[in-house]
């Protein structure tokens, strides 16, 4: 039959939703470490100590001060640099913040630092048996003197173990867990990385608050501030005492154990009320960073 007189009629196909224009979903940006990872930063940090050890026994025979100065500062900064490569490689860029955006946290982080040390930690440790060999040990490498060892413990020791534990490790987990997850995981290896349960309660008590102000801030000049204190304040009562346990000096209080029971208790409120104030002015900064973005002119 002809048809070639009547009206042709475009057959038009529905198209099939994998011929529509679907924009390209973005891809998540990267993060490290994870929490296998961040065991692997762990053994690195734990393999650069090793190698740095032959610093301390060379230099150990001019000045052992000085020799644990060069030796902490080597192993340190050798893991923080190592772990920094492989975060840049992953993520294309690493930062670090050092900021205080409001100084009017500054005193109640060293309070809360200090009763944290006296209310939390000391009691902790003395329900920790400790042979008298190590503790004559920590003894005489805290209670030197020396400004070698307060270098090493008040300034080379905070900065670099922030940097390493609360700007690489933490900073990345919040990124990929929730944030008591990630502050308890960065806070184990923290404390795992010191190698003996005495130091691990220190850390462990100490990383959980730094973690908790660095999810807050997202700064590491607060956690080398709480690092820093808590190492002065145990630095100066070990040359104040001549490392002896301040436990011990208890009984020589009016009450002997039933005050320094109550002390404890009188810095757990300490704690309480300094962490209230941080966090009413951790939301009034970060409520005035939103109304200067919301003031900022758009175009």
């Amino acid at each position: 039959m002809d048809t070639a007189g009547e009206p042709q009629i475009d057959t038009i196909a529905e198209e099939s939703p994998d011929d529509r224009d679907v924009a390209p979903l973005t891809p998540p940006d990267p993060t490290y470490p994870s929490i296998w990872q961040s065991f692997g930063i762990l053994l690195i940090f734990l393999l650069c100590t090793v190698a740095a050890v032959p610093i301390m026994l060379v230099m150990g025979q001019i000045d052992a001060d000085f020799g644990m100065l060069l030796f902490y500062s080597a192993a340190g900064s050798l893991a923080f640099v190592i772990v920094d490569s492989i975060r840049k490689r992953k993520l294309g860029k690493s930062t670090y913040s050092f900021r205080f955006d409001s100084l009017k946290t500054v005193p109640p982080l060293v309070i809360a630092s200090v009763a944290l040390l006296f209310g939390v930690i000391g009691p902790l440790i003395s329900l920790i048996p400790m042979p008298s060999e190590v503790g004559e040990g920590f003894a005489e490498m805290i209670g030197q003197r020396s400004p070698a060892m307060f270098i090493t413990l008040v300034i080379a020791a905070p900065i670099l173990e922030e940097l390493l534990f609360r700007g690489i490790m933490l900073d990345g987990l919040l990124k990929r867990y929730r944030p008591l997850t990630a502050i308890l995981v960065s806070s184990i290896i923290f404390g795992l990385a010191h190698l003996n349960p005495w130091q691990f309660v220190t850390a462990f008590c100490m990383g959980c608050f730094a973690g908790w102000v660095y999810y807050r801030t997202h700064s590491i000049g607060p956690c080398i501030l709480i690092h820093a204190t808590i190492n002065l304040c145990a630095y100066s009562l070990q040359v104040l005492f001549n490392g002896t346990n301040v436990a011990d000096q208890s009984q020589a209080v009016p009450g002997g154990w039933g005050a320094f029971l109550v002390f404890p208790a009188m810095c757990l409120m300490v704690i309480f009320v300094s962490v209230l104030y941080l966090r009413q002015e951790f939301n009034r900064v970060e409520l005035a960073k939103v109304d200067k973005l919301e003031d900022q002119p758009f175009g």
